[in-house]
C-alpha cells in the first residue's frame, strides 16, 4: 500500500514513522525530513540513499568546456567528476565509484532501482534544465582524463 504524496505535508513524525515502508522516499519532500528522524532512520536503505544523494546534489558545480568536449556537460564535487550528461540529451554517465557502488553495496539498490533513482532525482533537481535527459545510461570511460582537464583550467 503506497502512500499518496499528498498527504506527505500533513504527517505527523510517528505516522512518518508508522508507514515507512509505504512512502515513496524519491519523491517525499526532503525538508520534511528531521535530523532527529535521519539519525534514527539512516540505515534504512532508501532513506540513507536519499539523504546522501541530496547532499551530494547541493554541492554540484556544472562545468562545460565547448573547445575541448563539445557537447558536454560536466557535474563535479570539489575536483571528482561524478556525472556527465550530452547536450543531446540522451546519455547520463555517473561514477562508478562515488556513486554506483554506493546506491548497490550500501543501500542494497538493484541495477533497475539504481537507473531509477538517478533519473528521478536529477530530472527532479534540475526539471526544466537543458542538462538531464529522461533517462540514462552508466559507462565512465572517461573519468580521469576529463576530471584532469578541468582539474588544470582550475
Amino acid at each position: 500500500m503506497k502512500i499518496s504524496k499528498e498527504l506527505y505535508d500533513t504527517m505527523t513524525a510517528e505516522q512518518l514513522e508508522e508507514n515507512i515502508e509505504f512512502i515513496d522516499w524519491n519523491e517525499f519532500p526532503i525538508e520534511l525530513i528531521t535530523d532527529e528522524f535521519k539519525n534514527k532512520f539512516s540505515n534504512f536503505p532508501k532513506i540513507k540513499a536519499r539523504i546522501w544523494f541530496e547532499e551530494i546534489l547541493s554541492s554540484l558545480e556544472t562545468k562545460i568546456d565547448e573547445k575541448k568536449f563539445g557537447n558536454r556537460i560536466f557535474f563535479f564535487r570539489g575536483n571528482e567528476l561524478l556525472f556527465e550528461c550530452g547536450i543531446n540529451h540522451t546519455t547520463i554517465y555517473c561514477s562508478h565509484e562515488k556513486i554506483w557502488l554506493f546506491l548497490s553495496k550500501e543501500c542494497f539498490f538493484s541495477t533497475v532501482e539504481i537507473t531509477v533513482f538517478l533519473i528521478f532525482m536529477l530530472n527532479n533537481k534540475y526539471k526544466g534544465s537543458k542538462y538531464f535527459p529522461a533517462w540514462a545510461k552508466w559507462n565512465f570511460e572517461f573519468k580521469n582524463k576529463i576530471e584532469q582537464h578541468f582539474n588544470k583550467l582550475n
